[in-house]
């Protein structure tokens, strides 16, 4: 599979006649304030020759664009490349609980996609991971638009419905990793739902039904599950730099062969999971989640609380919880830039793109509080809680360099300390 996604992608990128990337204007628009501005297309070409209206035209937007002249066919290409490394000290008593932990290096995300808009009613996307040495689906949809009395469907593999955190992607994190209440999203499996905002997209709600599948897209057991989300804006400043954010996730499920299990890391990819209910039967579950933000120009504090519920007659109907909150603020002046289409944050431009000389980019510092409790009833999982601290250089939209500082204090047995950096590109 991992030969056959290499070639699908090499073949996207040449276009009939062999011109990529050979002309094309780029657009310069400056997204502003925490609601996302619309993709503007590239510079006009000059010339008094009628245009082949089948033909694509290349340009420079955040990723490589092509689109037709009458603008009703538009793709991109992308990905994105987080290099980590990661230098970890941990108690011995840890180490006697848990195990040895080492510092280490890993490529987190290395993928490839193409997307886009189809004749005014049809998007898709499809995108493939190569980290690890494997190949992994991610986001392989299509999408139906504005359809009379539904609003919009979606149909194949992608991030259900749930979690402000989750549903930011990782290319806009303002961590390294998500925290640890993110263990009771369920992230991407293969659904139907439909979705559609309302009041100028101040309001939005997804509902999805779903099954359980692994990193290949295939079903596994019988785990099915419906999801849900609603959010709003209740509070919205005529400059759109200032913007309050509320919202609610559900999900009802049935867990795959009738078994559950919740398992995390203290927010540090390479290390093993220091807390685990272990496999234990259960016929539903229901997870909840509320979320809140608040953006006042270059300030903001995100938080979410997060709780599932198992109806488990062994295991005597356990209740696990997890919570988090941070604060961060931009030195040169930038803000979170809020997509109001998706509910979730998006890609940050800095005022002045980093050039000696010229631009030292953007610069953020974070400060993150998480716990997570997997212990009640008969289940005795563990608690961990976990600081995180964060500087983030945003050289330009594309690329940045990551410093988080991680404590992670696993409750009754000892301490973590970690220092993880991160190279991304992502375009």
């Amino acid at each position: 599979m991992k030969r056959t996604g290499l070639l699908i992608f090499s073949s996207l990128l040449l276009q009939p006649g062999g011109v990529f990337l050979t002309a094309g204007g780029a657009s310069t628009v400056q997204e502003k304030g925490p609601r996302a501005q619309q993709d503007e297309p590239g510079e006009k070409e000059s010339t008094d020759r009628p245009q082949d209206p089948n033909s694509l035209r290349p340009y420079w937007k955040d990723g490589v664009r092509l689109e037709t002249p009458d603008k009703r066919v538009s793709l991109k290409i992308g990905g994105r490349i987080q290099a980590d490394w990661m230098w970890i000290n941990e108690d011995q008593a840890v180490r006697d609980a848990i195990g040895d932990q080492t510092s280490g290096s890993e490529f987190r995300r290395t993928r490839l996609y193409m997307s886009g808009d189809l004749y005014g009613n049809l998007s898709f996307k499809s995108q493939f991971d190569f980290a690890g040495g494997a190949t992994a689906l991610k986001d392989v949809f299509v999408a139906f638009k504005s359809i009379p009395g539904f609003g919009n469907v979606k149909v194949g593999h992608y991030k259900e419905p749930y979690s402000l955190e989750e549903l930011t992607s990782s290319n806009y994190m303002t961590f390294v990793e998500r925290s640890l209440a993110n263990v009771f999203s369920y992230s991407r499996n293969v659904g139907l739902t439909f979705y559609n905002s309302q009041l100028d997209q101040r309001l939005t709600w997804a509902a999805g039904v779903f099954r359980d599948t692994d990193n290949g897209g295939t079903s596994l057991g019988n785990g099915v599950g419906g999801t849900f989300r609603l959010t709003g804006v209740p509070a919205l400043d005529k400059q759109k730099d200032r913007l309050v954010h509320l919202g609610v996730s559900y999900s009802l499920r049935r867990p795959s062969d009738g078994a559950l299990r919740w398992r995390q890391r203290p927010e540090l990819h390479l290390t093993d999971r220091y807390v685990d209910t272990r496999s234990f039967a259960a016929d539903r579950v229901q997870n909840l989640a509320l979320e809140g933000a608040v953006v006042s120009g270059p300030f903001s504090v995100q938080s979410e609380y997060t709780h599932s519920a198992a109806r488990s007659r062994i295991a005597g109907d356990p209740v696990f919880g997890g919570f988090y909150v941070y604060a961060s603020v931009f030195l040169t002046g930038e803000q979170r830039n809020y997509k109001a289409s998706s509910a979730s944050f998006d890609r940050l431009r800095p005022r002045k793109n980093f050039a000696p000389g010229e631009g030292a980019g953007a610069w953020e510092l974070a400060l993150r509080y998480s716990t997570l409790d997997l212990t009640d009833r008969a289940i005795q999982g563990g608690r961990l809680n976990n600081v995180a601290a964060a500087v983030n250089w945003y050289l330009n939209p594309v690329a940045r360099v990551m410093f988080n500082y991680v404590h992670g204090d696993l409750y009754e047995v000892g301490t973590t300390h970690a220092v993880v950096t991160r190279l991304q590109l992502n375009f």
